[in-house]
């Protein structure tokens, strides 16, 4: 049986390995950004989006904001349906999302409604996520997948305007389920879509399949 002072020792311990953290993510953040613009993968103007500096102004302040936060590609078209479903029901609810790769950002801008506010997500460091929340001051968070960072994770349940985070993973089966009907309600596909994607599901149900399907620009071209 454990002593009855472990849980308090634990949540000590667990503090005190996220206060390492905060400063060691503090002080390598402005060495990782640098590295990320001079290897191309940050944007070449925009990349003040990654501490915190924003380059649209907030609608509406002190309104409700729903904010979206996706890494790449793939979880940004997962939350596209999602966004537009949301302007569909509230017109004038402010809509932000925010992606973290150049892919995301070079095919999402162009799909965006136009009312829906895209940034680049601010880097997991106490003065960017601070920075971000206190300007945009998000009610309600959807965090795309896996996107659990501490800093932001913290930083977001520390501010009294934020009802809540909710985090779209393949563990929660009827958020995934959720949004799977809105990505496919959203498509206007005629018959003859319909029938050519059926010719491929059976074209490919006996034969294995490899899916590059998160990669960065230019990758694509040793597959």
């Amino acid at each position: 049986m454990r002593p009855a002072h472990a849980p308090a020792s634990a949540a000590r311990g667990g503090l005190s390995l996220y206060e390492l953290y905060r400063s060691a993510s503090r002080a390598a953040a402005p060495a990782v950004l640098l590295l990320r613009r001079l290897r191309g993968l940050e944007h070449p103007s925009r990349w003040p989006e990654r501490l915190g500096r924003p380059s649209a102004a907030r609608p509406r302040p002190g309104s409700p904001l729903v904010w979206f936060h996706a890494v790449s590609l793939g979880e940004g078209m997962v939350a596209l349906p999602v966004a537009r479903h949301c302007v569909r029901l509230h017109p004038g609810l402010p809509i932000l999302l925010t992606t973290t790769t150049l892919s995301a950002f070079e095919v999402i801008k162009d799909l965006l409604p136009d009312v829906v506010i895209y940034q680049f997500s601010p880097l997991d460091c106490p003065n960017a996520i601070e920075s971000f929340i206190g300007y945009w001051k998000p009610s309600l968070i959807l965090l795309m997948e896996s996107e659990l960072w501490p800093n932001l994770i913290m930083s977001a349940a520390e501010k009294g305007e934020l009802e809540k985070i909710i985090l779209f993973t393949s563990g929660m089966i009827y958020i995934v389920t959720r949004v799977i009907y809105l990505a496919v309600g959203d498509v206007e596909a005629g018959e003859k879509e319909l029938n050519t994607i059926k010719d491929l599901q059976q074209q490919f149900n006996d034969r294995p399949i490899w899916m590059a399907a998160s990669i960065h620009k230019g990758e694509e071209e040793g597959l």
